[in-house]
């Protein structure tokens, strides 16, 4: 009962006020008129709807996407993207399943501040290595560019969907890990630098959105960043202070680093100057 009633006020009561501060603040700060018409349109959604994470129009485009939702003989979720049976854990609704891939192809497609492949990046190697791989899509995007992909995943509630999405390429192309990337080995946390010590084919691109725990990921990978010196893709937007944290630890491995285009607005939470973040932080030696 306490937990549902504090579900309740943080949904209904906390997360609008803070939204209506937020837009409050972050008009002040810019004004309706700014130069930059990345967040003139910003501004403009906002005031219509002040709980976009992110703010443009391109959005819109994948309003109404749709997929048929079928069921295995386990009664597992899945839709087919591509050709592709895409799973999802038992119990998913058909609003949230919806939402996650409606939200994929929102934060990879090409006008995106959210995108993980940078603009004008040649992509191709022998491995990838993605961290926090959740519904698999975007390794489904990168299957043709790479000889081998990893996908670690925390949640064992992703493990048997992954598993039966990518059925066809388990161990030939797929390796899927559950795991915690740290930046210690202990129980289901482990560093990249102790799964890949003995790996012997390059690592050529890793990506992470691991929900504010990327400093701790690269600080228990130091030894691949410098062995492999992998392309980068991070999510780094999750707090104020994320960006830059993950730009010192890189900056100390002779990373060159550049951020997605546009930015991210995070509503739901009590925002500091300058309001909006940079989304993905790319580096490459």
């Amino acid at each position: 009962m306490i937990f549902k009633l504090k579900k309740y006020f943080v949904i209904y009561i906390l997360y609008p006020i803070r939204s209506r501060i937020n837009l409050k603040n972050l008009i002040k700060y810019y004004g309706t008129n700014n130069s930059n018409q990345d967040i003139n349109e910003a501004i403009n959604l906002l005031n219509k709807k002040n709980c976009l994470m992110i703010p443009f129009n391109y959005v819109s485009k994948y309003e109404n996407l749709h997929f048929e939702i079928n069921f295995d003989s386990e009664y597992y979720p899945f839709i087919v993207v591509n050709n592709n049976e895409v799973y999802f854990p038992k119990g998913t609704s058909a609003k949230d399943l919806l939402g996650s891939v409606k939200t994929h192809f929102i934060e990879q497609d090409i006008e995106s501040p959210h995108r993980y492949v940078a603009p004008y990046t040649i992509m191709n190697g022998h491995t990838a290595v993605l961290v926090g791989a959740s519904d698999g899509l975007l390794a489904l995007d990168l299957m043709d560019i790479f000889e081998h992909i990893f996908l670690i995943e925390a949640d064992e509630n992703w493990i048997i969907p992954l598993k039966k999405t990518f059925k066809k390429h388990l161990e030939k192309k797929i390796t899927i890990i559950q795991a915690f990337a740290t930046d210690i080995n202990d129980g289901s946390s482990k560093r990249l630098d102790d799964i890949f010590k003995d790996y012997i084919y390059p690592i050529d691109f890793l990506q992470a959105d691991v929900e504010g725990a990327a400093c701790v990921l690269l600080k228990g990978a130091k030894n691949l960043l410098t062995t492999f010196s992998p392309k980068l893709a991070i999510a780094c937007y999750h707090t104020h202070e994320e960006s830059d944290e993950i730009s010192v630890i890189l900056g100390s491995l002779n990373y060159k680093i550049s951020f997605s285009q546009k930015f991210v607005y995070m509503w739901m939470q009590r925002l500091k100057v300058p309001f909006l973040r940079n989304a993905v932080l790319y580096a490459v030696k």
